[in-house]
This record gives structure tokens, C-alpha cells and sequence, in this order.
């Protein structure tokens, strides 16, 4: 009986042109994995290049080393002094900051800052810009701000102060005086705590009592009326008012300690936050504020021990949002606390309302909330938000209509509680996903949502079509195995940048110093929806660390003469011009800071690009550099049947024609400038290896027809055809095949897509 087949033509586009299968949508844990073609599209001018350093590069020499593994990274400081059009780059080596200007066209050579902290350098810093100026959370209890001021950099420190919303454990003879009915138990003894507790709860005052020239303190007073200290639940507010009867002066408040001592109290906790104290070094910072208020005041019963209440270190992560500075990712550690104290690991402090730097670490309301007169909280007040289960706290990502609070066991949202944005009065807390982020260099924003890395896959956090913030895990359908197969340190470590203007998201990892062999990037290209891998060759140095945004323009000066009635204005002969600045287009908005050297005694670095046309990484490093191959191996194509046998009598690949010109060898032949080649072969069968026989020899795809011989060698390759296509038997046959697509050394390779004849035996 003859043998039968049945044909199908099979169609894969890359570039949109047809779009009824993507080579990249594979089954899933396909041979996606080894995707690692670097895509162009039609009409984008994007090309397949070479990382080499930026044009005109210098090396920045530090004396800061990162061989234990130490923090190299780059952030965009925007709105630099407020100008608009400003933009530094600020990069952390180690312990120290350098700032250089991103709009210049050679940010290695424009550095114009550097200082240096005292905290250890394995820690990455958190960036955020508040109102043109630059916040830095370091791990340190003090947040350091850097302002630029008409070429000047100001550097400050803040400490983030909170009302005392908290106060101390206050335990008399065995009873627990916050506890229950005890709020209410009048005590007959003094205590350090106890009085520091009513102090800070309205009885930090010397109210005018008999008459409105004598002041007494208020716990004298009460003791003097009711025999026993007040308790918690007393407060003294509830009976400042004038005598009506004094003819004198019926205006004044006065305490009429009577009516608290005598009047039926509850067991509600009297309003707390009278002392303004700082949000880490609670114990001391409580004894020196009742110190200078008895200073001040010239109270009676001194409080000279209070419980050291400390957490460790401070903010590791700062952001900006809702025109407010936002402080999170503290320990959770309480050194010489007591029962009330805080776990800070949980809590994310926000500033007032900025409108100068003096707000940035003012995380309380103005008002008193002890006072008669202002204890309300404004809309404008900073405050602090306890997020119940969180810790861990790695970023705080601002997506304009909330702030992601992402930590090491789930996704967070903060917003408005309206329709009129957040406010200290009014704003929910709401869990968006249990699935945590351990890695803050993977965190990047795309539009209004974030993607990270998670231990168990690459998670997408996005609005959904009822504008709800859900997670989506891109990688559980598409490149698991790989995603899996990365080392721990690799993903922790890992840096992330999203390019708008290609759109596409792009991991470095294997980053490190402490890491050998080539430095590896994941991209996520979201037009497309999928993922593919790049090897940036020359196993140590140069080591791309990760990405930072550099503006689409640089800033470059200009000169006009200065003219007075039609004449130029000279000084000693020479004419006097004004400066301003113009802006000049770039080719990208990514850099990539690079590692050029690191030793113990320092770190060497400058910032590199995607930028060799030749198709090689680092050319300028060693003369020659490293041939930058790509290749895109598509997925197993079995047509829904794994059991007949199939054959691809014709293989038609569709390319970009890349030449555009000639050059004149040693010979004198015109020789086509950019040229383009792609070497295609078939491996049948689910094999992975050429040891299964199964593999067929690779042959060149890229050939145009007809030769186009130019009048001159000035002359454009203009052939008239926009595709180069070609027309291919692929040899072998078995009940799958996938096709490897491979690049030539210095040559380009744009893949538009392809096209197969499948033909299928018709029985088993």
C-alpha cells in the first residue's frame, strides 16, 4: 500500500506581519528555555548589537571594594534642585555615592559628587525623589538628604520623628495598669513609667487652678483633691473651663481637678501623644523629652529611667507618593523593650505633606491629640500605618493611584479611602497577594503595575478589567524550568530595568563579584509577551552590574552673543555671550553600570551600552571583543499528533534586508556593508543532542537572488526589496522537529518569521 501524507502550512511571524502563532508561545517548559534571540521590528531601526562601553568612556576609581560581594547600583535621581529637565545618576559603591549627570553624553565623565557613609556596604540603598530632592534610606537611624542648589550639593540628616502613640509598660505592685479595668485604678504610689504615661496622656501642663494668676501641676492638684494618683483613663481636658463667676476674667480655662477626681470614670484609655519622640530610639529620646518639658515647665515628680525601647538601624526602604516621603523595611528587632513596644518590622511611616525638606522626617500629626484646642488630625498630617502580617518589607512602589507595599511574604496596597487620594484621615490597607518579593533589584515598574521575582516564579501585579490589583504568574506557563534552574544568590542579587521605549523588561543576574563566568540577562519583552535569554560574553571583567534610565536627550550648551543696539558687548576684547541649554535626542534610554575592576584595595566602574554595531561585547576592551551569537531555537512543532510521522519538504524564511551600502576590499570588489546571515537547521524527534542522529546540517537562510552591482561604491543597495526571501528543503523527518535559527560572527540578523509545508503520514 503506498505510503500518504496530508500537508499543512505552518506560519510563524515574529514581527507582527502575521500573527497567527508566535515562535516565542511554546508549551509550557518547552524548549523556550533556550530562547536567545535578541528580536528586532519592523520599522524600529532597533538593531542586534554588542555591549561596549559608552563612547568616550572614563573609569571612575573608588577606593570602596566590592570583592565580598558588596552593592554596585545605579538609580535616576529626576527633577534634580527642581528643574525639570535635570537628571543625575546616582550610583552606590559600597558605602559611598557618586552623582553624575545623566544628561550629558558621556555620564562617566560628568561626575560631580561623592560622599560617604559609615554603614556597611553589602546593603543595597533605597532612592526616592521628593520634590526635586534626593532621599536616601540606608539602614542607618538617620535618613540623608541631598539637595543640588545652582551647581552646590547640600547634604542633611533627618530622624524620623512620631507622636508617642505607644507609651510604656506601666505595672504597679503586680497589676497591669493598661490592661483591662486596671485603665481606671488610681494608684498611691509614684512610678517612672506611670508618670511618664500621664504626661504624655494630657497631664503635661500647669493649668491655672484657684484663681488665673497661680498655675500648679495638674497631678499635684488631682493628688491634692483625690488622694491617689490619676489613672490611665483620666484626663485632664475634660475639666479645663472659666469660672463665669469671676468678675475678673471669666475667659480663662482653669483645671478643676474635683471634677475629675470625683466623676464616675470608664475604662477608656486617655488620648496619648503628647511627646513628639524619634520612631527608633524610643527610651532615650522619651527621657529627654520629659526632661526639657520639665525644664520648660517646672513640673514636679521627675522620671529619670524609662525602658531603652531601641530598634536597631532604620529605614531601608523609602519611596514617594501621594506628595509625601514613605519609610519602611526596619528590623523587627526590639532591643531593652517592654511589652508595648513596637515591631517596626511591620510599619511603614509616612511624612506630612511635603513643602520643604523640614517635613521629610515629621512622620506625625501637627496638632496636639492631648490638647483642648487642636487634637484633631489634618489631611495634610504625617502618621504611621501598621500593615498586620507583613515583614520584610523590600519596596515601597509607587503605581499612581496606590503605593505597593511589597515584602518578603506578600503584596500590599495603600490608597484613598475616596476619590480624593490618600490622606492621614482617610486610607485603606488592602492584601493584593500572598506571593512575596525577597529580591529588591528584581522589583520594576511597568505602567501602573510592578514585577518581581518570587521564589517560585516571576510575578506580574497589575489592575485587572474591574480595576482590582491582582497577581499573575508569568512564568508557571512559559519558562519555569529555567526560572527554576537559577541559582538562589542570582535571584536575590539581580537587577531590573524596564525600557519604555522598546518595552521591555530586562533581569541582570550572575552580577556579582563573588559570581564567575559570563554576566546573564532575562527580557521580558511585554508587546510580545515573552521571555528570552542574553549572555553578555568575557567571563569576568567588564561585569555589568544592571540597568539604570538615562534620558531620551542629552543637554548640551549653547552660546549667544550678547548685543546691545545691534552691537556685540566685549569685555578686554573678547565678546560676552549668555549660555542656555538645548536638548539633543539619544539612541537609548538604558545604560548598564559596569564593573571595570575590583580588587581589595577598590572598585573601578563606568557605564556601558548597547552600542557595537559589529555585533561584539567589549570591543573596546581588549581591540577585538566577544562575538555576541544569538540564536532562537523554537519549540517541538508535533501538529496535536505525537504519532505519525512528518516531513518539511519546504521551509521559507522571511528576513529583513539589512545592507544598505558598499565598501572596497584590498581587491577592489564592491562588498555589500551590513551584511546579514542566519545558518538553519532542524532537530527532530525531542532530541537534545547531535549524538541522536537527528539533527540535520545547518544551512545558510539569508541569500538574496539576484546579485545588485552599484554604479559606484558610494552607491545605495538598493534593490527594491524590503524582505529577503528564500525558499528551503529541510532534511530529515520524525514526529516532531524544532527549528534553530543561529547568527555569523560580525553579521547582522533580523528574523522576520518563517513559514513550513509540514506533510503527515495518514496511519500510525
Amino acid at each position: 500500500m503506498a505510503r500518504q501524507t496530508s500537508l499543512v502550512e505552518i506560519n510563524n511571524f515574529v514581527a507582527g506581519l502575521i500573527t497567527e502563532a508566535s515562535p516565542l508561545n511554546f508549551p509550557p517548559n518547552a524548549s523556550l528555555d533556550e530562547v536567545n534571540f535578541v528580536l528586532r521590528r519592523d520599522g524600529s531601526r532597533k538593531r542586534r548589537l554588542g555591549m561596549d562601553y559608552e563612547g568616550g568612556y572614563s573609569i571612575i576609581n573608588t577606593p570602596y571594594s566590592v570583592m565580598d560581594g558588596g552593592v554596585v547600583q545605579a538609580f535616576r535621581w529626576d527633577n534634580a534642585g527642581g528643574d525639570e529637565r535635570r537628571t543625575f545618576i546616582a550610583v552606590q559603591v559600597a558605602n559611598a555615592l557618586y552623582v553624575f549627570d545623566g544628561g550629558q553624553p558621556v555620564i562617566s565623565g560628568s561626575q560631580l559628587y561623592n560622599t560617604a557613609f559609615s554603614t556597611v556596604g553589602t546593603k543595597k540603598f533605597s532612592f526616592a525623589v521628593v520634590d526635586g530632592i534626593l532621599v536616601i534610606a540606608n539602614g542607618s537611624p538617620s535618613i540623608t538628604l541631598l539637595k543640588y542648589d545652582d551647581g552646590e550639593f547640600i547634604e542633611e540628616s533627618v530622624s524620623l520623628k512620631i507622636r508617642d502613640l505607644f507609651g510604656v509598660e506601666d505595672i504597679y505592685g503586680g497589676v497591669n495598669l493598661r490592661e483591662g479595668s486596671n485603665i481606671s485604678k488610681r494608684i498611691s504610689g509614684q512610678s517612672h513609667n506611670h508618670v511618664y504615661n500621664l504626661r504624655n496622656q494630657t497631664w503635661a501642663l500647669r493649668p491655672k487652678v484657684v484663681d488665673v494668676e497661680n498655675t500648679q501641676d495638674a497631678i499635684t492638684e488631682f493628688i491634692s483633691k483625690a488622694g491617689a494618683w490619676p489613672s490611665n483613663a483620666d484626663v485632664v481636658t475634660f475639666s479645663l473651663y472659666p469660672d463665669a463667676n469671676d468678675e475678673d476674667d471669666r475667659l480663662t480655662d482653669r483645671f478643676n481637678a474635683k471634677d475629675v477626681a470625683f466623676n464616675i470614670i470608664g475604662t477608656s484609655p486617655a488620648p496619648k501623644g503628647y511627646f513628639i519622640i524619634d520612631a527608633l530610639s524610643r527610651g532615650n529620646s522619651r527621657l529627654t523629652e520629659i526632661a526639657n518639658l520639665h525644664g520648660r515647665v517646672g513640673l514636679n515628680y521627675y522620671v529619670s529611667t524609662l525602658p531603652e525601647d531601641r530598634t536597631p538601624g532604620g529605614a531601608t526602604v523609602v519611596a514617594e507618593y501621594a506628595g509625601r516621603a514613605f519609610y519602611a523595611g526596619f528590623s523587627g528587632e526590639v532591643i531593652g523593650g517592654d511589652s508595648i513596644s513596637p515591631r517596626m518590622s511591620s510599619y511603614v511611616l509616612f511624612s506630612r505633606l511635603v513643602d520643604s525638606s523640614a517635613d521629610l522626617g515629621t512622620c506625625y500629626q501637627a496638632g496636639d491629640p492631648t490638647s483642648k484646642e487642636e487634637p484633631d488630625l489634618l489631611d495634610t498630617d504625617g502618621g504611621f500605618i501598621r500593615i498586620d502580617g507583613a515583614y520584610g518589607i523590600t519596596a515601597l512602589v509607587n503605581v499612581g493611584s496606590a503605593l505597593l507595599v511589597i515584602a518578603a511574604n506578600g503584596v500590599w496596597k495603600i490608597q484613598g479611602g475616596s476619590e480624593f487620594g490618600f490622606k492621614a484621615t482617610n486610607y485603606m490597607v488592602e492584601k493584593v497577594t500572598p506571593y512575596g518579593c525577597t529580591s529588591p533589584g528584581s522589583i520594576v515598574q511597568v505602567d501602573s503595575g510592578v514585577i518581581y521575582w518570587s521564589q517560585d516564579g516571576i510575578y506580574n501585579v497589575a489592575k485587572n478589567q474591574f480595576g482590582d490589583y491582582v497577581a499573575d504568574n508569568l512564568t508557571q506557563k512559559t519558562i519555569q524550568t529555567l526560572y527554576d534552574s537559577l541559582d538562589n544568590t542570582d535571584k536575590v542579587n539581580c537587577s531590573a530595568v524596564y525600557d519604555s521605549y522598546e518595552r521591555k523588561v530586562t533581569w541582570t543576574y550572575n552580577n556579582t563579584t563573588l559570581k564567575s563566568g559570563n554576566v546573564k540577562q532575562l527580557v521580558l519583552d511585554i508587546t510580545l509577551g515573552a521571555f528570552y535569554k542574553v549572555e553578555l560574553y568575557g567571563g569576568g571583567t567588564p561585569k555589568v552590574v544592571g540597568g539604570v534610565l538615562v534620558p531620551p536627550y542629552k543637554l548640551e550648551l549653547g552660546f549667544d552673543d550678547v548685543e546691545v543696539g545691534g552691537e556685540d558687548v566685549t569685555v578686554l576684547g573678547e565678546k560676552v555671550t549668555i549660555s542656555f541649554a538645548i536638548e539633543t535626542p539619544s539612541l537609548t534610554e538604558v545604560a548598564y553600570l559596569t564593573i571595570t575592576s575590583a580588587t581589595e584595595a577598590g572598585t573601578s566602574f563606568t557605564f556601558s551600552k548597547y552600542s557595537d554595531a559589529n555585533f561584539r561585547d567589549w570591543a573596546s576592551y581588549n581591540g577585538q571583543g566577544f562575538d555576541a551569537n544569538a540564536y532562537l531555537l523554537a519549540g517541538w512543532l508535533s501538529g496535536g499528533d505525537n504519532q505519525r510521522q512528518k516531513a518539511v519538504p519546504w521551509l521559507t524564511t522571511y528576513f529583513h534586508r539589512t545592507e544598505d551600502g558598499f565598501n572596497v576590499d584590498e581587491f577592489d570588489d564592491f562588498v555589500p556593508r551590513n551584511e546579514s546571515s542566519c545558518k538553519v537547521s532542524s532537530q527532530w524527534n525531542w532530541t537534545n543532542s547531535a549524538a541522536a542522529g537527528k539533527w540535520g546540517k545547518p544551512f545558510q537562510a539569508y541569500r538574496h537572488k539576484r546579485h545588485f552591482i552599484p554604479v559606484n561604491e558610494n552607491g545605495d543597495f538598493d534593490n527594491g526589496e524590503l524582505l529577503v526571501v528564500t525558499k528551503n528543503k529541510l532534511r530529515g523527518s520524525g514526529k516532531a522537529v524544532s527549528i534553530l535559527f543561529e547568527t555569523e560572527p560580525d553579521k547582522d540578523c533580523h528574523l522576520v518569521g518563517w513559514s513550513m509545508i509540514v506533510g503527515a503520514n495518514s496511519y500510525v
